[in-house]
């Protein structure tokens, strides 16, 4: 067959001269015109033939869903690559691809205000349900003629007032449809909102009638009519007004319509009022699915300790996280974040096993606030930490520390000895401790004095007494070379004759502060240190021009303090 028709072709090639010789000019166009569809019925005909063009509809359909922009439901990041309309390129590839695209409704569900929402509206159909974003770029239509239309098959709205501060009351009220389909809502404005009275949201919006909503991302807001937002899984509630915010009987009282919270985030936001009205004593509200709770600019970290009193955190798994909004006011003292008693109901809190004291100073936003956080038996004191803090810490945290194993400390701020040795006694099970000096020379033996109830050296008397946390039996510590290395072995020394010897003592040298021709070269003093603490240390280990690293925070940073916090 393809032999038969080349031969007709180079026929009429050969020919055409001749047939066409008298032809008029609006003859040889209509000629030309069907030698073009021609062609096109041809390249078709090759075009099918593809693999990739055997695909059925349904399965171009799901590719190209695949190929779409779509941001999280749940606090949806804007980012300045974003795109919703980016995947309708795909329409230029062939007509093949642009019947399946215009025929396909759900592919049109997404509509953003500055990319034609009219036509993605009009050509998701009927009963397609949508994600809307409104106001994450300029040049939006009005949201009352395009949008309210179609409010009840809306499954996501993400809407941005930060640009119709005036018209805020107008567009939420033209929002009273109920919103049958909705599961995620964003609302936010990057600023005040001063047309609603006592930041109460409209009671009109949706009607009130939600039944579907999991997630609610909510800025400025700090009430809404009771029945309205319950059973949601995400929450995240941002920028609250501070002389309208919730008491903590409120906020419970919100938490109890929503027993499967999974997260939460709450940034200048919640129940931190400072005249807060007592709470029934052991009301108590179980959030036995919350997976994360996130908690940041503070005033006073003591208003989180005032809720986590009243609350039931069965799961050991669940990540709390907690930093304030001051660097300098005395109220922010970590010590008021850990409930007096009944800790036996944030079960995440009393699992720790291992402590990370942390008191430096830096540039990042981690470290220029007061930081704590429970991860996965993991307690983070971290920030900016001054002395009075860390000399809170052992009466206030003493029924969470207790069954602490390893301690990592970097002293940035010369704690003394008496506060160190107050530390030492609040983890009498300690078996691994971590030293990293921060500047000082002395630090390390600062830390390690408060071990012992005197300074070096003991009397005989002192030997007999069992010292302080006697299941310490690891010592890693960072220090010049060489500078620290008999200090280190009569503290091994000293262990070892009261009964409690070290099994293991690692010293990595930082190169910063090493002696001149230290750095690379093995040391000629590492050997005879070596001898020396081997005889009352089990393994000695050195680790040249190093330092020890200060290990990240484990889901550090959560979503939730990018959201909010950037």
């Amino acid at each position: 067959m393809e032999a038969d028709a080349a031969q007709l072709l180079d026929g009429l090639i050969d020919s055409a001269p001749v047939l066409l010789a008298g032809a008029s000019e609006e003859e040889l166009d209509n000629l030309n015109a069907r030698i073009m569809d021609a062609t096109t019925a041809l390249k078709r005909t090759r075009n099918a033939s593809v693999p990739v063009n055997k695909l059925p509809p349904s399965v171009l359909e799901v590719i190209f869903a695949y190929c779409q922009d779509l941001l999280p439901n749940f606090m949806p990041f804007r980012r300045y690559d974003y795109d919703s309309s980016r995947w309708t390129s795909m329409r230029l590839v062939c007509r093949a691809w642009e019947d399946v695209i215009a025929s396909c409704t759900r592919l049109w569900r997404i509509a953003d205000s500055a990319r034609s929402p009219g036509t993605f509206l009009s050509r998701s159909g009927d009963n397609t349900p949508l994600v809307v974003y409104w106001g994450l770029r300029r040049g939006e239509p009005s949201i009352v003629e395009v949008l309210t239309p179609h409010v009840s098959r809306i499954q996501e709205l993400h809407l941005n007032l930060s640009r119709h501060r005036r018209e805020a009351v107008d567009i939420l009220q033209s929002l009273s449809a109920p919103a049958l389909l909705l599961e995620s809502l964003t609302i936010y404005s990057l600023g005040h909102l001063p047309s609603f009275a006592q930041c109460l949201l409209p009671p009109a919006l949706f009607a009130g009638h939600t039944p579907r909503l999991r997630r609610l991302t909510l800025e400025h807001f700090c009430r809404w009519p009771h029945h309205v937002f319950t059973g949601l899984t995400h929450v995240c509630l941002q920028r609250q007004s501070r002389g309208s915010r919730p008491t903590t009987n409120e906020f419970l009282d919100f938490l109890e319509g929503c027993p499967d919270l999974e997260e939460l985030q709450l940034f200048r936001a919640g129940p931190t009022l400072e005249a807060d009205p007592p709470v029934e004593e052991g009301r108590r509200v179980v959030l036995g699915r919350l997976r994360e709770l996130g908690w940041g600019r503070l005033r006073n970290l003591a208003h989180a300790g005032r809720l986590l009193a009243h609350l039931t955190l069965p799961d050991e798994k669940t990540r709390l996280y907690f930093w304030d909004g001051s660097s300098s006011s005395a109220c922010c003292s970590i010590g008021g974040l850990v409930p007096k008693k009944d800790l036996g109901f944030l079960t995440c809190m009393t699992n720790v096993v291992e402590w990370r004291l942390i008191t430096a100073h830096g540039s990042t936003p981690l470290y220029a606030t007061r930081f704590v956080a429970f991860v996965d038996g993991v307690l983070y004191t971290l920030g900016l930490l001054n002395r009075m803090d860390v000399a809170d810490i052992p009466a206030a945290y003493g029924g969470v520390v207790k069954n602490v194993r390893k301690l990592t400390i970097y002293d940035g701020v010369s704690v003394p000895t008496e506060t160190w040795r107050q530390v030492f006694l609040s983890v009498p099970r300690l078996e691994e401790l971590v030293i990293r000096p921060e500047r000082e020379f002395d630090a390390l033996r600062v830390i390690l004095n408060a071990l012992y109830r005197r300074t070096w050296p003991w009397p005989m008397r002192m030997l007999k007494r069992p010292p302080d946390c006697p299941k310490l039996n690891t010592l890693r510590v960072q220090c010049a070379a060489g500078s620290e290395a008999f200090f280190i072995s009569q503290f091994a020394k000293a262990r070892k004759k009261r009964g409690c010897p070290m099994k293991r003592v690692e010293i990595c040298w930082c190169g910063e502060v090493a002696c001149t021709g230290c750095r690379g070269a093995e040391p000629q003093f590492e050997k005879a240190d070596r001898q020396v603490m081997m005889r009352w240390a089990r393994e000695v280990v050195y680790k040249g021009d190093e330092s020890l690293r200060l290990e990240a925070i484990e889901g550090w940073p959560t979503k939730g303090y990018t959201w909010t916090a950037l």
